[in-house]
Parts: C-alpha cells; sequence; structure tokens
C-alpha cells in the first residue's frame, strides 16, 4: 500500500521589500568578491612578476630624467640645519604660511645642487615636518596648494616616518599581521603622494628618499633599484648611500658584500664630498650593534670606535657614543656626542644622547655639576622640542622638568 503522500501548503508569494533585500545582498557580496578577486589579483601579478608598489611606480618615471639644475645657484650658508630652523619651518607650517614653506624647500633643494655637502640641510628640512602633530598642517598645505611638489613630499615623509612607527622596530618574525596591515595602508597613502610628486618633478630628490626610506619594510626587493633611481640625479650622494647601506645591514635581510660594494663604489666620488669615506665604517657600525645587543662590552666598544676611522658622519657618532654612554664610558662618549649634534643639528637622538653623556658626567664630577647638568637639561628640552613623541625623549626630558 503506497505511503499517503503529505502535501505542505504553497509559500506566500515573496514581498516587494523582501526581493529588493535579496537583490541588494547578492549585489554587495558580488562587489566584495569582485574587489577582493582584484586585489588578490593584482598582489599576485607583481608577486609573479617581482613587481611591487616601488617599482610599479618608478616604471611610471621617464629613465631619462635629467638632475636638477637650479636657475641660481646658491652656495649654502650652512651645510646643516639647525634645530632653531627646524622649528621655525614648523611654526610656519602651524600657522599656515605654505608659500614661505615652500620656498625654504626650494632654497634648500637650489643649495644641494649647487654644493653636494648640503643634502643633509636639505633632507632634514623635509624630516623637520613629519613631527606627529603636524599633520592637520600638512593636510591643510596639500589641501591648498595640491600639485605643489613639496607638499605632497613632505605629507609622503610623514607617512613613511608613521608607517615605521605603526608597524614597530622589530624583526619580521616578531611583528603580527595587524602591525603590517597598518604599515601597509599607510605607505598606500605615501605613495599616493610620492606619484604626485614625481609625476610634477621627477627630478626632485627627495621624492626618491622618501621611496628609499620605504624600501626596506618588505624585505631587500625595492633597495637597490630605488637607490640606482636616486643615485643617477645626484652621483655623489651621501644621503641616497647612507639610507642604502643602513638598510642593506644583515639585520634587514642585506648583506656586508652589498654594504662593501655601495661603500667602494663611492669613493670615486670622494674629493667632492669627503663624507662619503665614512661609508667604509659602515660594516663595523653594524657589527658594533650586533654586539651591543649581545651584551658584548668589549667587541661592541671596539668595533663603533673602528667605525669612525674613517671620519666624522652622524650615524656613526651617534652609535659610538651610545654604546660608550650605556657602559658608563661618557668621557669617551662626548666627542661623539658632540660630534652627531653638530652633523645633523636638528636630530632628537642627537640631542637625547648629548643630554645623555653630560647628565652622566655631572654624575662624576662634583665639581662641575652645575655645568654639566646645565647643559643636560639644554640638550634635553631641545631633544623634547624636536621630538616630544619619543618615549625615551619623554623620559629623559621629565628628569629636568623641575628645579635640581
Amino acid at each position: 500500500m503506497p505511503s499517503p503522500t503529505v502535501r505542505f501548503p504553497d509559500p506566500p508569494p515573496p514581498s516587494p521589500s523582501h526581493r529588493r533585500l535579496v537583490l541588494t545582498a547578492i549585489v554587495i557580496g558580488a562587489a566584495i568578491i569582485a574587489v577582493g578577486v582584484l586585489t588578490a589579483g593584482r598582489f599576485m601579478l607583481r608577486a609573479l612578476s617581482g613587481e611591487t608598489e616601488i617599482t610599479a611606480l618608478l616604471r611610471e618615471v621617464p629613465e631619462d630624467v635629467k638632475p636638477y639644475r637650479p636657475v641660481d645657484s646658491l652656495a649654502p650658508w650652512t651645510l646643516v640645519l639647525s634645530a632653531g630652523e627646524a622649528l621655525d619651518l614648523r611654526r610656519l607650517l602651524r600657522t599656515e604660511r605654505f608659500d614661505s614653506v615652500e620656498i625654504i624647500l626650494r632654497l634648500a633643494q637650489d643649495q644641494a645642487a649647487a654644493d653636494v655637502r648640503a643634502e643633509w640641510r636639505y633632507y632634514d628640512s623635509y624630516v623637520a615636518l613629519q613631527e606627529p602633530s603636524l599633520r592637520p598642517g600638512l593636510d591643510a598645505w596639500t589641501a591648498a596648494h595640491p600639485r605643489a611638489v613639496e607638499a605632497r613630499i613632505a605629507r609622503g615623509m610623514y607617512f613613511v616616518n608613521l608607517a615605521g612607527a605603526r608597524r614597530g622596530g622589530g624583526y619580521a618574525v616578531n611583528t603580527n599581521r595587524g602591525q603590517f596591515r597598518a604599515l601597509d595602508a599607510t605607505l598606500d597613502s605615501c605613495f599616493a603622494d610620492i606619484h604626485v610628486a614625481l609625476k610634477h618633478d621627477p627630478s626632485n630628490l627627495a621624492a626618491y628618499w622618501v621611496l628609499q626610506r620605504a624600501a626596506g619594510f618588505h624585505g631587500q626587493a625595492d633597495v637597490l633599484p630605488t637607490y640606482n633611481r636616486a643615485l643617477r640625479l645626484s652621483p655623489a650622494s651621501f644621503v641616497t648611500r647612507w639610507l642604502a647601506i643602513t638598510t642593506l645591514a644583515p639585520r634587514w635581510g642585506g648583506t656586508y658584500e652589498s654594504m662593501d660594494r655601495v661603500a667602494g663604489q663611492a669613493q670615486q666620488f670622494a674629493s667632492a664630498n669627503p663624507e662619503l669615506r665614512t661609508l667604509q665604517g659602515f660594516i663595523d657600525w653594524d657589527e658594533a650593534d650586533a654586539a651591543w645587543q649581545s651584551n658584548d662590552a668589549e667587541r661592541a666598544i671596539s668595533h663603533a670606535k673602528a667605525s669612525t676611522s674613517y671620519g666624522e658622519s652622524y650615524t656613526l657618532c651617534l652609535k659610538a657614543a651610545r654604546i660608550l654612554w650605556y657602559y658608563d664610558r661618557e668621557p669617551e662618549a662626548l666627542p661623539f656626542a658632540r660630534c652627531a649634534v653638530a652633523r645633523r643639528n636638528a636630530s632628537a637622538d642627537g640631542h637625547l644622547t648629548l643630554g645623555r653623556v653630560l647628565y652622566g658626567l655631572a654624575q662624576r664630577d662634583p665639581a662641575d655639576w652645575t655645568a654639566y647638568y646645565s647643559r643636560a637639561r639644554e640638550s634635553a628640552l631641545l631633544a623634547y622640542q624636536l621630538d616630544s613623541s619619543d618615549d625615551q625623549v619623554s623620559k629623559f626630558s621629565r628628569q629636568f622638568s623641575t628645579a635640581p
């Protein structure tokens, strides 16, 4: 006997609102899938082709770009940017005197083109504008002058500095996915500004320096291509080589052979730019840091001192001063700390290190305590003015917040 058939009532026809809801969900879902496929496809294609965001950006820059040449060649009155000048530049940006900021940056570019030794002044003029509290001013400047190359480079420099802060300074294995996502999102903003800058002025070396700073965040693939493009615009550049050689250190996936090659190839230009000789000390600089990290005081101090045997350079002097200060050898650290401040006077790190050394000397010598303490306080407060966002700077400056 066949089983009885159970009949269910027919479902009610869907209402118009229900149809719209289903259709909307389908459209949104399809859009999300399409975006995901396009994004994944873009990265897969670039991974297969060996192209990155930076190489894609550089591919759009003509190969025959000539080095920048100013209309009027003005010799620089100083080769470095002073702390006071850096703070004045920030005040101009905060008060929205954008024309004045652009004039100062163009003048720095002209001076570096006239005398390659003035590139530190040019570079640090942009670094001065990467301070975190300046973001509203940078956005207002870019909105008011959207085609201004200087505005785009300045905000690109701000973003690449912020990208490093969001990633953190740890090795890749100690960096989580959230940090990498924040890094990539911030670099996208940086690349957008630099793309505009290079479109309007592909000869502006500072735009390539921003890309060099970004190049080391994802391995070594972009380091040498970006370095080589920048070097075409200024063959005797120290800053370009400094950005490359510090990223080529083994701790970031590079090799000492690559560092040595950069230093060796630079020596043909050392007569025009004597600081290039100091690149030969950067392997010792890295070995000093490695020994310091493993608390091998003797090797750290030996390599730090050896790194400066080719001459004075900010990075080498700063490392030597920090290591000697850490191991309570302040009298030996003092000339290196002074060297760092002299080489890049607008650097908060230099003033922080000098302040620490002077404070240590004050503890050592009761007879000169007042003089050393006063100078240490001055350095600490200047470091805080230059970079109040740095935790070490803030902590050290708080020691001087009340009278001794």
